[in-house]
Parts: structure tokens; C-alpha cells; sequence
């Protein structure tokens, strides 16, 4: 606009087309011709107390309920996020300091319902929450009741290195013991101080299953290297068969 117009504008005879505002520095106009006879209200609620609506120094867009996509990014956040949880209780989110100095990303899946994971709510991880692609736990793991194989033996089962390298073989529930050729499995149980190693052997060539029953009755179970737990006290066995020579210290009780 060159030609002072009405109300002092530089907008000319034209101002109907034409909306001008005076600046600080100089007038603002815009060209209303090509728009829509439209207008934008701005309200304001009765206000219960002083209220201070603070306009930052910073080029952006209003942003209100109506047009949240316009928030692609919400900048670097410096304080604590807080939310209300009910009327009289709130929930704030504290972002850490990066011991490493580095970026850090959280992602939300896009798939899936379900509910946010703390050392808070643990107990909201349940059985029927499904199942995790992998666990992986660098020390200890306490269990606090039964620990559960799916029913299928090929799926299920316990993972055992049969030596110092890693093996995909598995140790499983179901009475099936498959082992990589001349290597056992291990299971290490580690009580106190001192740690018991339970080892399988390769079966034979030509054997695929193993069948070791457990019987439900309370005792001490006999290996070669602790044969004196069995005594007078332990009860009688139905027979005993000895295939070479054996060797008695003591006497005999019929």
C-alpha cells in the first residue's frame, strides 16, 4: 500500500480488501481479497483470580485443542513433567543426566496396548501379559513361586552352554536331552559359597531319549562319592545285583 487511505492507512480506497494494522515501526497489511469472509474469536472466561497469559519472545503457532498436530517437536524439556493422577494426587516424570553425555530415545510401539513398565509396578508383568522375545540378565534372578515351561518340548526349555562356548542346545523339562556330540550339558546351583554342577553326558549313539524319574518320598540323593548315606536307617531295598566282585566292610544283618 503507497497511497494513504482511510483511517490514515497506507492501504488506499480499496480497504475492503485490504486489513492494515499499525506496528511499532510501520503499518502491517494483508490481502483479504482471496480469503473467505471469515473471522477468528478470540474468548475469554470469567477469571476466578488474577490470571497472566505470558507471550514468549519466540516465533511459533498457538497451538489449542483443535489443531495439536501442529506440535512436531516439543523442543528440549528442562524441568520435570507433571501430570494430575486424580484430583488430589499427581504423577511427574524426571529425565536423568546422561552419565555417558550421549542422546537417549525412548520408543512407545504403535501396535500394542499396555501399560508402562517401572521398578514401581513390576507386579503388573504377569503370565498372561505374553510372551517376551528375549530376557537377557547379567547377575542374579529370584523366582517367588513355580517357574513354567510352555508345553511343547521343542519349544520350551533351559538354555546350557555344554562348555565354555555357547551352545543352542537345550536342557529340556520334558525328559529330552539333546547334547552337542562329546560335550555334556552343565546346570551350576550355587549355595552359599560353594557351587554343584550337574553334567549330562552325550547319549550313545543310536539313543535319542533318557527317562530319570524322581520319586515323590523325601531323602539324599546317592552318587559315587557319598555311598555311605546309605545305612541300616535308610530303609531296605527289594534286590541288589552286583555284576564283579564286591568288597564288604563289616558285617552282614539278615
Amino acid at each position: 500500500c503507497e497511497i494513504n487511505g482511510w483511517g490514515g492507512s497506507p492501504c488506499g480506497i480499496d480497504y475492503e480488501k485490504i486489513l492494515c494494522a499499525e506496528g511499532d515501526l510501520a503499518w502491517v497489511c494483508w490481502d483479504v481479497s482471496i480469503r473467505s469472509n471469515l473471522t477468528t474469536t478470540v474468548n475469554f472466561k470469567e477469571p476466578a483470580a488474577y490470571r497472566i497469559l505470558t507471550v514468549p519472545a519466540a516465533s511459533g503457532t498457538v497451538v489449542s485443542t483443535d489443531n495439536l498436530e501442529d506440535i512436531t517437536s516439543l523442543g528440549l524439556q528442562s524441568e520435570p513433567i507433571v501430570t494430575r493422577s486424580s484430583v488430589s494426587t499427581t504423577t511427574t516424570i524426571s529425565f536423568e543426566d546422561a552419565a555417558d553425555a550421549t542422546n537417549n530415545t525412548l520408543y512407545v510401539p504403535n501396535a500394542a496396548d499396555g501399560m508402562l513398565l517401572s521398578t514401581g509396578n513390576l507386579e503388573d508383568v504377569t503370565v498372561a501379559s505374553g510372551y517376551m522375545t528375549g530376557l537377557s540378565v547379567k547377575e542374579n534372578v529370584h523366582v517367588r513361586g513355580s517357574l513354567r515351561f510352555d508345553g511343547s518340548p521343542q519349544a520350551s526349555g533351559l538354555l546350557q552352554p555344554p562348555s565354555d562356548n555357547p551352545s543352542e542346545e537345550y536342557v529340556r523339562p520334558h525328559s529330552l536331552l539333546p547334547s552337542a556330540p562329546g560335550r555334556p550339558a552343565h546346570i551350576r546351583f550355587r549355595v552359599s559359597d560353594s557351587t554343584t554342577v550337574l553334567e549330562f553326558e552325550p547319549a550313545d549313539e543310536g539313543v535319542t531319549d533318557h527317562n530319570l524319574r524322581v520319586r515323590p518320598v523325601s531323602g539324599t540323593m546317592v552318587s559315587t562319592g557319598n555311598l555311605e548315606a546309605i545305612t541300616a536307617q535308610s530303609g531296605s531295598m527289594t534286590s541288589l545285583g552286583v555284576d564283579l566282585l564286591s568288597y564288604l566292610q563289616g558285617g552282614v544283618i539278615v
